[in-house]
Formats: structure tokens, C-alpha cells, sequence
């Protein structure tokens, strides 16, 4: 099989045979000696005399001025092929021109980790490998959307329907936890999908869904609104800010000034993570608009005289059918998403200013107090407060069974009382 040199002279490019090796030969154009390497065989002078000269005049007959390879260019430094039209060597990032690194392998060399221009290849494409790959979790976040927004909705329309203040308030108290519960859901799906991400993990089987849990994340997620809200552009924030809640140690999540400054250093994977939020919310505001075209009025007819909507079955077909649809786009862009947030935090995590070590505490046991017969001395919340709770519970139980059983009348208050918290009419 040929094998290709590089004269150390003229720095051209030989072929020479097979036959060649561990011989030298004489380059065409300087006459510079050129070692061809003698490969696995090794490159040892046969023994026999009459075989050596017979190689010898085999070499002496070869004419290496067709051996110059001018299409197939060699990396100076460890001899990698180097592609046609290539600026560096794709091995070592050698710039054949100069003989020493590219200024783009310099860089590359220069970074702690992985190199964050890959983000911006990679990132739809697994993104989209990722999705359909847990596309498990995008039908359970399709389903807590669905179930989690109907309950929300009927809870605010008995808030309508009751016309006294107790049954109000707690359709309504209802109706905000369920509020709560999606987009808490969804705090908790991208803090651990940008755990998995980090870790080169891609399956998010062992993400479990809590609805108190996602019911404390949703609360949560409002009140790190509210931290970024007097800030212009504050939303640009939220995917620096969820990686940080990611972390181990969160607390830079919390702070506006700290999240906007690194929104801003990384603006192109922002700004990319928001065209892609924008693409993945058309989906669901074509089917969104189509009912609200066909049936938003008679919806909100129905709502303000408390009464139920009166369609055909084709329009409650439509509805149906767009709000499965809205809701799998929803769920599918919401998982794509998640992981986008992941692969920034795994390719930028080096500028992200992540805290990822916790400081180590030192714990001390608590002494306890012990009485005189050994035994631990308990505060007073601790000897009376399960009777307290047990006497308040017995009390609102039994106000909320008489206020029923005497039609909405009385309570077991002095009625002035009851009137004054607007309990009782």
C-alpha cells in the first residue's frame, strides 16, 4: 500500500510504494534523502545479498517526480491528512502555514471545560433528540396542564356562581392553589432536567410529580417574579436564574442585578432560549385563537349570566380536540425548553458564576434538659400544642356543620360577631 512522506527539504508531499519502506529515497525536486517508515513489518535490510541489490535497482527505476502528491496536504507537526480547504489541522489544530496552533485551538486550549461556541450546533438538535426520547413526560406535563387548568377554571367559576362570602372564599382559596400547581410543576421540570443535563444524563423517568410540592414551587416562582419585576427587562433573567436555582447553593437566583448582569453577558444564548419560547407558543395560540373565534363570545355570555354554554356537538368537538392539541405543544416545548436550559448551564457553566460547593457545617448535638427522674423536659408548645390543634379543629368543624344546618344562619359565634366578619348576613 503507498505511503505518504513530507520532504523535510521542499516540504513537499511524496508517495512512494510499498516497496519503499524502511528505504530512503531522493526527493525530485531538492535531492533532500527522505526515510519512508518501514511500517508494522519494521524497517530491518534483508540478508541476502542478491534480494538487496534486486530492491535497489527496483528503487533505482522508480521516478519520484510522479511520486509528488499535490492534492493531499500534511499537518507539520504530527502528519495528520489536513482537508482541502481546512485553516488547521482537524487532530492537533496545527496551522499548516505557520507550523505552530491556530488562534482558534489556542482558544480552545485556553478553556476549563468544554467549548461554549458548541452550544449554539448542538442545541436544537438535541433538544429535540431529548424530547422525543422522554416524550413520557411530555404527556404527564400535557395531562397536569390539562386536569390542573380545568380545576382552576371551575373553581373560579363557582367563585361567580356563590353569592355568599364563606363558599366564595373557598372556591376561590381552591382555585389559586390549583393555580399554583402547574407552573410549579414546571420549576421543578427544569431544575432537574439541567441536574441531568449537567451530568450527561437524558432520561427523566425518576422525576416524580408532588402536586404540595409543585403547589410550593409555584409560590415560590411568583415571589422571584416580584424580585425581578421592578427591573426593566427583568424576565431576560429567568434561564440564568433557574440554573442557578439548580445549584447547590441558589441564592444568586434571588438577585436581580446579579442574573441581569449575566443575562447580558451571555445575550445570544438568551435571546436564542426566547426565539425559541416564541416559536413553541404559536402552536398553541393557533388553536387558542381558532376558539376563541368560534365560541368567545358565547363563553363569556355564559360566565357573566352563570349559566351553562350551550353548543352543538361540533363546536364542542372543536373545543376538545383544540385544547388536547394546545396542550401536548405546550408540554412538548416546555420539555424542549427545559433541556435548552440544561445545555446552556452545561456549556456555559464556567461563566454562569455557579455555586456548586457547599460550605461545610459543623453540626453540635443539642443538649436536652432532662427532670430529675431522667426524662427530657418538653416545652409548653410541645405538652399542649396537640391539644390546642385538636380544640381548634374540633371548633371550625362544628361552625361549619351548623352553619349548614340552620340554612346559612348562625354560627357558633355571638351573631354580631359573625356579622362583623361578614360570616353571617
Amino acid at each position: 500500500m503507498p505511503v505518504k512522506v513530507r520532504c523535510p527539504g521542499c516540504r513537499k508531499v511524496l508517495t512512494a510504494p510499498d516497496a519503499a519502506r524502511g528505504k530512503a529515497l531522493k526527493c525530485p525536486d531538492c535531492e533532500t534523502k527522505v526515510r519512508i517508515p518501514a511500517g508494522e513489518g519494521g524497517g530491518t535490510g534483508s540478508t541476502n545479498p542478491k534480494t538487496g541489490q534486486e530492491d535497489e535497482n527496483l528503487l533505482a527505476k522508480l521516478d519520484l517526480s510522479k511520486a509528488v502528491d499535490t492534492e493531499t496536504e500534511l499537518c507539520p507537526k504530527c502528519g495528520a491528512d489536513i482537508p482541502e480547504g481546512a485553516r488547521e489541522c482537524p487532530k492537533c489544530g496545527t496551522d499548516p502555514s505557520t507550523g505552530q496552533l491556530s488562534k482558534e485551538a489556542r482558544r480552545r486550549k485556553s478553556l476549563k471545560g468544554v467549548d461554549p461556541q458548541e452550544f449554539y450546533k448542538v442545541v436544537w438538535r438535541d433538544a429535540w433528540d431529548f424530547t422525543l426520547e422522554n416524550f413520557a413526560s411530555v404527556l404527564q406535563t400535557a395531562f397536569y396542564l390539562f386536569m390542573f387548568s380545568s380545576l382552576a377554571w371551575g373553581c373560579f367559576f363557582m367563585v361567580g356562581w356563590c353569592s355568599d362570602g364563606p363558599p366564595k372564599t373557598f372556591w376561590g382559596f381552591l382555585g389559586v392553589l390549583c393555580s399554583f400547581v402547574f407552573p410549579g410543576w414546571l420549576f421543578h421540570l427544569n431544575v432537574e432536567t439541567i441536574k441531568l443535563t449537567t451530568v450527561k444524563k437524558t432520561s427523566l423517568k425518576d422525576v416524580k410529580f408532588d402536586m404540595f410540592t409543585s403547589i410550593a414551587l409555584g409560590i415560590k416562582y411568583v415571589v422571584w417574579t416580584i424580585s425581578h419585576i421592578w427591573m426593566p427587562f427583568g424576565f431576560l433573567a429567568y434561564p440564568i436564574s433557574m440554573i442557578h436555582f439548580s445549584m447547590p447553593v441558589p441564592y444568586r437566583a434571588w438577585l436581580a442585578w446579579v442574573t441581569m448582569g449575566l443575562a447580558l453577558k451571555h445575550f445570544g444564548a438568551v435571546l436564542l432560549y426566547f426565539v425559541m419560547r416564541f416559536l413553541w407558543t404559536l402552536p398553541v395560540a393557533i388553536p387558542a385563537g381558532i376558539v376563541g373565534a368560534m365560541m368567545g363570545n358565547a363563553l363569556l355570555e355564559a360566565m357573566q349570566n352563570q349559566v351553562t354554554p350551550q353548543f352543538d356537538w361540533i363546536r364542542w368537538t372543536v373545543l376538545g380536540v383544540c385544547a388536547v392539541f394546545a396542550a401536548l405543544c405546550a408540554a412538548f416545548g416546555e420539555v424542549f425548553l427545559a433541556r435548552v436550559l440544561g445545555l446552556m448551564a452545561y456549556y456555559f457553566r464556567d461563566t454562569l458564576d455557579l455555586q456548586t460547593v457547599v460550605a461545610e457545617k459543623v453540626y453540635q448535638k443539642k443538649e436536652v434538659k432532662l427532670d430529675k427522674f431522667g426524662n427530657p423536659i418538653q416545652s409548653p408548645m410541645q405538652k399542649y400544642g396537640s391539644l390546642v390543634f385538636a380544640i381548634v379543629a374540633i371548633t371550625l368543624t362544628s361552625n361549619v356543620i351548623y352553619y349548614f344546618y340552620t340554612n346559612k344562619q348562625h354560627v357558633l359565634l355571638p351573631d354580631s360577631w359573625a356579622r362583623a366578619m361578614g360570616i353571617i348576613d
